[in-house]
């Protein structure tokens, strides 16, 4: 006991009277009343299936409903009503550790998240007009009153002993033979599989229709007039050069013939002979 709350005591005059050390049925109404808790908080967590770390909340919603409940110290009223003078509301209680469905502001959520998340009610707070809630999914404690109770569904589900034997986290690799994995279906599984598209021909765009001019590399044409009159189609040649279609001069000027001038001219007198 600290000296400030026994220089409190002697200032409002009471008297301090302790308990001799290991008797507490000296101080058998506040033992009682720990018991009476105890009891009530342990067939709460085990009702409502919540594990042992959630005693202290058990144990402060055991308090609040035990103050609003009938007592035998007081007649006729709650131990709530005999200290403030007013009667309780019971109408907010409800089931502990029952589901609920707590809504989340718009400031805390996106546009496409959920409204709402999934918790448990732990309890009341005393401070606030609210309730006191688990959220699953964080793991964290948190008050909210806009609240959707679902009483029927209670607790954290969890497996259960056949459902644990079945879903086993781990492999035993000791039973597995003894065999190294094929390099090759390994690679098989690890490669994705790769979507091909169908190929198109690809063809160069028609800008001119199929009458479009185009120069040859190799050409059998002579670039000479002895080649011209020395070749296969020498008769054509010829009848060519005589009815005028091509004139040995410009040819020769233009480089596609690379013969000498005199070489030309035969050919043109030997065209206006034979006509």
């Amino acid at each position: 006991m600290s000296t400030e709350f026994q220089t409190y005591l002697k200032k409002e005059g009471v008297r301090h009277e302790l308990a001799v050390p290991k008797t507490p049925e000296q101080n058998g109404v506040a033992e009682r009343m720990n018991r009476t808790l105890v009891e009530g908080f342990r067939a709460m967590l085990a009702d409502a299936r919540l594990p042992h770390r959630f005693w202290a909340e058990a144990l402060s919603t055991a308090v609040y409903l035990r103050n609003r409940s009938p007592a035998m110290a007081v007649k006729g009223m709650t131990p709530f009503e005999a200290w403030t003078g007013e009667k309780p509301n019971v109408e907010h209680l409800r089931l502990f550790g029952c589901a609920a469905y707590a809504h989340v502001a718009k400031d805390d959520r996106k546009k496409l998240d959920v409204k709402s998340r999934k918790c448990i009610l732990l309890g009341y707070d005393t401070e606030t007009k609210g309730y006191w809630f688990f959220d699953l999914r964080h793991a964290k404690v948190l008050y909210s009153q806009d609240v959707i109770f679902n009483e029927s569904s209670h607790g954290i589900e969890e497996p259960d002993e056949e459902e644990k034997k079945n879903d086993t986290p781990y492999a035993e690799f000791g039973n597995l033979p003894d065999q190294e994995p094929d390099e090759q279906s390994v690679a098989d599984e690890l490669t994705e599989p790769v979507l091909l598209r169908p190929e198109r021909d690809r063809r160069p765009p028609d800008y001119y229709g199929e009458w479009a001019p185009v120069k040859s590399t190799e050409s059998d044409e002579p670039k000479t007039a002895k080649e011209a009159l020395s070749g296969p189609d020498k008769a054509k040649w010829m009848t060519a050069m005589s009815r005028g279609r091509l004139n040995p001069f410009a040819l020769m000027m233009s480089g596609t013939a690379k013969g000498p001038k005199s070489s030309w001219n035969q050919v043109g007198i030997q065209a206006q002979e034979e006509r």
